[in-house]
């Protein structure tokens, strides 16, 4: 059992997040052959429920009841199959389950998740919860950075698709950032909105919106290394980082 701060400052996060009260348990396992080939390799671990904090004064704690995940590399598939990885926190529940396997030489990769029937809560506690009845995860990286191609969440209520690509050479030390919605409510849209994600404009659009529909949204965000530094020093982005065009009714 090790204290979620404790692995933050492993991890050189200890400046981004932490936690008063989350740990995480459980067991890996690891075998390997004369060459020193991973012959078996196995990991089952969960946290206790807490809070989670980041270093933006604006942003809540975010409630964690349990996250877990359960791997296992399976050779016959030469891949690591990720049984399952879920969350549940406050009114938001998922699981998903998949694979990470190699992409070709050199350390590239790629990782494929899906899930159904998960939660999400609402842009208030006084909102109700979303349904999502499918989500998609697809990522691929290696040393030269990682794009993750494709996450979807799909529901009675949700339409939305976003990819992104951090740390390659064409991010410049940045991110890259694709959203499309569509027909979505905007209380729903709102609930979608992480915390973490400019928290002072969320909050002030989940108290001005009380109802009306997103008909669209297409954002792109590309932040330079140096526009990310700049974040943390409280500085302004240049105009052109974001594009942004909707239409709600």
């Amino acid at each position: 059992e090790m204290p979620v701060r404790d692995i933050a400052l492993i991890a050189g996060l200890s400046g981004a997040f932490g936690s008063d009260d989350l740990t995480l348990s459980g067991s890996i396992e690891l075998g390997l052959a004369p060459d020193d080939a991973v012959r078996a390799f196995s990991a089952e671990l969960a946290t206790n429920s807490g809070r989670l904090r980041t270093r933006d004064p604006f942003m809540p704690l975010v409630p964690v009841e349990r996250a877990a995940l359960l791997m296992e590399y399976r050779p016959q598939d030469g891949a690591v199959a990720i049984e399952r990885l879920e969350f549940a926190g406050g009114r938001t529940r998922f699981a998903l389950a998949g694979a990470l396997r190699p992409d070709g030489e050199g350390g590239f990769w790629r990782l494929a998740l899906e899930g159904r029937d998960a939660v999400v809560r609402g842009a208030t506690d006084a909102d109700p919860v979303s349904a999502l009845s499918r989500i998609v995860v697809r990522a691929r990286g290696g040393p030269g950075g990682v794009v993750v191609e494709e996450v979807a969440l799909q529901g009675p209520d949700v339409d939305l698709a976003m990819g992104l690509s951090f740390a390659g050479l064409e991010d410049r030390g940045g991110l890259r950032v694709a959203l499309r919605a569509a027909d979505m409510p905007v209380r729903t849209a709102l609930a979608l909105w992480p915390d973490f994600t400019a928290p002072l404009p969320r909050l002030f659009l989940r108290d001005a919106m009380g109802a009306g529909t997103l008909r669209s949204l297409d954002l792109a965000v590309t932040l330079t290394g140096e526009d990310i530094a700049g974040l943390f020093r409280e500085e302004s982005l240049p105009h052109e980082a974001i594009a942004i065009d909707f239409a709600i009714d």
